[in-house]
């Protein structure tokens, strides 16, 4: 493993000509060998972006009204790797108005489900549950639809789901 604390390294051990001064607080910057890896620096500490943590990459809709049954909210084709966090950690959704009974949104990568993001009775905001991280390749679709039996009073959803891009 090749660390970042003072100088930088490559993965293969070959050293930078330059120093990167990290004199900060933040974190080591530790890199994978074969990992690809931005590092950012704020004027005092040095942070790895890329596969460990990721620039935001997130995906955002609204849905006007109530759902139709099985309605397709969402349809997004996939320009760049992007990972989704187990219980997608970081997402958040809201309604204008509350449901009366639980409803169960289907978040789907090709056409596979993958995720839920579900609004309790009586609740504006959702809660996100997926079993694993979920990476998503370019070209993939990724959609949320709607329950078969859609709340009558559920309305006005607005979402994001929290990604990370994936150098």
């Amino acid at each position: 493993m090749a660390k970042i604390d003072g100088d930088a390294v490559f993965a293969d051990g070959h050293t930078l000509d330059q120093t990167l001064d990290d004199a900060g607080s933040g974190a080591e910057v530790v890199i994978a060998p074969g990992a690809t890896v931005l590092v950012q620096g704020n004027g005092s500490d040095l942070y790895g972006i890329g596969d460990g943590g990721g620039l935001p990459a997130d995906i955002s809709g609204y849905k006007a009204g109530p759902p139709a049954a099985d309605e397709v909210i969402l349809r997004v084709p996939v320009a760049r790797r992007i990972r989704l966090k187990t219980d997608l950690a970081g997402s958040h959704a809201s309604a204008e108005a509350a449901a009366t009974a639980a409803a169960d949104f289907d978040i789907r990568v090709d056409g596979v489900s993958t995720a839920t993001m579900r609004f309790a009775a009586a609740a504006t905001s959702a809660t996100f549950i997926a079993a694993s991280e979920a990476l998503l390749e370019p070209g993939q679709v990724l959609s949320v639809v709607a329950p078969s039996t859609p709340d009558a009073t559920l309305a006005g959803i607005g979402f994001t789901l929290a990604g990370s891009l994936v150098l």
